[in-house]
């Protein structure tokens, strides 16, 4: 290739068209000078073996089109839109070029978008686009041309002669005016407009070519009865040929243009749907549905599969559709798309081990009273279960064991019916504030690292007999015997590690006495166990504070089942549970919230005072008989 500085003006000139292609211009200058494009290439410094197949539309040097326009005339730049531009990866130029016989009648140039895969039909004269040329079926301007020839006849060589048919004569499939394959068309032109797509359009292209796979793997032969006989046969082509050659990449591309027509029409009909109602009108026959009673019994739904697919698309669409998909889903689908949240997206197929080590094995006491309705009696199971809440979201079905690794726990069976059983709405905003806690918990991470406390604490060795003996006494408490003290470990060690370990409850009388346990300690004892605890972690290295929760903003703007933690007045829990004696689960009848808000209210913001005890009281006297 010679330097620019060497290049000869060309004294005879022709014009380009718009849209014409590079080497339908240089054959038209070709016979201005009566040479054939291959010695034509010389002349701007090219060798005919220094650009790949059919002129390099694709990827020809910007060097070489710059020297091209200064010697022919033309505009700098102009060239640009006479090679390919640039497309979406997927979006590979056909083999040779794709053709309007009755353009080629008209002696008109040959259009650059005749060599992408999407360009299926001529609107102007509203015919499908041919592919081969008659006679030996080979594809059309593979290679630049050796001859010069009339225009619209072919240039190939095939066994060693120039073929020379006249492409004009081609029969061609004519379309009705109002038919869809042309409207699709038309939008596809639209994106490719105004010297290369935007960044909006190039979106749109690559979800034009991604849906188009989808519809391809889900379409039946009975999906194209709607058109032409020859519709349907190049669809039974196409599945012969697949499934022939299986495991071939090519044997599964759409490269008859009459298929991809109908392809494109249902392609572009989904990426046009504007409502919810319409996306999933258009989306239903691509997804495979089961039909599931949806009843109280066994919490199912009419759950979609085959979602894989949308993995292919561009991120805003995949949150449009899977936001759309929205009621469709299971509860725990839900949680795991995120498609009742302002991000919906598809899950990771990565266990990301990290958001465990800030989870507890039971939820935070505060976030388990704003879900639990007021009326509702599986607050226990809800703070196992909502932990399994917090591990689904943003993540793949198979990994629910794999989630769990990190907690010692597995996944819990109520993981689903629990969430099920909710109203709709309650079961909405439960999800939403799930989907939040755990972005916060990913971007923002702890001030408490749960797992390594799980591997450091032990239940035996959170707090000793004597210890325990000295807490009570300085609190005015009384110690009790083994069960008491076995309570006051539960009662550190789940502060510590947000989890049971090794003193899980072994019958139902033994949770429900540690409950008893945990509501009537006094505030003096409840602070010497905190304080017992921070220095426990001490003296472990720990610096981190006793307990933490997700701050209470997010759930702003949520309708959570329960209420907020505050909102309880702290002298009407007093007055019916301490001075009435009333049990609790009677006092969050009357006070018309859930036994977690009284527990909760009872735990941090009722004072509770130490028991005036007699002289006779306590094991031996021995309370009574030390100095306070």
């Amino acid at each position: 290739m010679t330097g620019l500085a060497d290049a000869r003006t060309l004294p005879l000139r022709v014009q380009i068209a718009d849209g014409e292609a590079l080497d339908s211009w240089l054959e038209r200058l070709g016979r201005r000078y009566d040479m054939p494009v291959r010695q034509l290439l010389p002349v701007f410094g090219v060798g005919p073996r220094a650009v790949p197949g059919s002129l390099g539309l694709l990827h020809f040097p910007a060097a070489v089109l710059r020297r091209i326009e200064d010697q022919g005339g033309l505009a700098p730049g102009r060239l640009d839109q006479a090679v390919l531009p640039n497309l979406p990866r997927r979006w590979l130029p056909v083999i040779g070029s794709r053709f309007c016989p009755l353009c080629l009648t008209d002696a008109a140039p040959w259009p650059v978008a005749w060599r992408l895969h999407w360009t299926f039909a001529c609107l102007a004269h509203r015919t499908v686009l041919a592919t081969r040329r008659p006679g030996c079926r080979q594809p059309v301007r593979r290679q630049p041309g050796a001859v010069v020839l009339p225009p619209g006849f072919c240039t190939n060589r095939v066994a060693g002669r120039i073929c020379r048919t006249d492409l004009g004569t081609t029969t061609c499939w004519e379309l009705p005016e109002d038919d869809p394959r042309l409207h699709a068309q038309q939008w596809i032109n639209q994106q490719l407009t105004d010297g290369g797509p935007s960044a909006g359009a190039m979106a749109n292209l690559t979800d034009l070519d991604a849906l188009a796979g989808w519809i391809r793997h889900r379409a039946q032969p009975a999906d194209f009865t709607g058109y032409d006989g020859a519709t349907a046969t190049a669809f039974a082509d196409y599945l012969v040929r697949r499934h022939s050659l299986p495991g071939k990449p090519a044997a599964g591309r759409l490269t008859d243009p009459i298929l991809l027509a109908a392809v494109a029409v249902r392609a572009v009909d989904l990426l046009a749907a504007v409502t919810p109602d319409e996306i999933v009108a258009r989306l239903k026959p691509l997804l495979r549905l089961k039909s599931r009673d949806h009843d109280a019994r066994d919490h199912r739904q009419r759950t979609p599969t085959g979602t894989y697919w949308i993995r292919t698309l561009t991120p805003a669409r995949q949150a449009t559709f899977l936001g759309a998909l929205d009621p469709l889903l299971a509860p725990l689908d839900r949680l795991r798309y995120r498609t009742c949240t302002t991000r919906p997206s598809i899950p990771s197929r990565s266990t990301r081990p990290a958001r465990s080590r800030w989870l507890p094995q039971l939820l935070w006491p505060d976030w388990t009273v704003r879900l639990t309705p007021p009326a509702a009696r599986s607050a226990d199971s809800l703070r196992e279960v909502a932990v399994c809440w917090l591990l689904t979201v943003g993540r793949s079905l198979p990994e629910t064991r794999a989630l769990t690794a990190n907690l010692r726990q597995r996944w819990h069976a109520r993981a689903h019916p629990l969430l099920a059983a909710l109203p709709a709405d309650g079961q909405t905003a439960i999800i939403q504030a799930i989907c939040r806690i755990a972005e916060h918990l990913d971007q923002h991470g702890a001030p408490i690292d749960y797992k390594r406390r799980r591997d450091l604490i032990r239940a035996d060795d959170v707090l000793g007999w004597e210890r325990w003996q000295q807490l009570s006494f300085d609190a005015m408490g009384h110690p009790g015997h083994h069960r008491r003290h076995l309570h006051a470990r539960r009662y550190l060690h789940q502060l510590l590690t947000g989890a049971d370990g090794d003193l899980t409850f072994r019958k139902p009388a033994d949770r429900s006495n540690y409950l008893t346990f945990a509501d009537q300690l006094t505030t003096g004892l409840r602070a010497a166990l905190h304080q017992h605890a921070a220095a426990h972690l001490q003296q472990l290295g720990i610096d981190e504070p006793v307990t933490w929760s997700p701050p209470a903003s997010l759930a702003a703007g949520l309708d959570l089942p329960g209420r907020d933690p505050a909102d309880l007045d702290p002298a009407a829990v007093r007055r019916v549970v301490i001075d009435d004696q009333v049990p609790s689960s009677v006092a969050a009848v009357q006070l018309g919230v859930s036994l977690e808000h009284v527990r909760y209210a009872l735990h941090t913001m009722v004072d509770r005072p130490a028991r005036d005890w007699r002289a006779n009281d306590g094991p031996d006297g021995e309370l009574a008989g030390r100095r306070f």
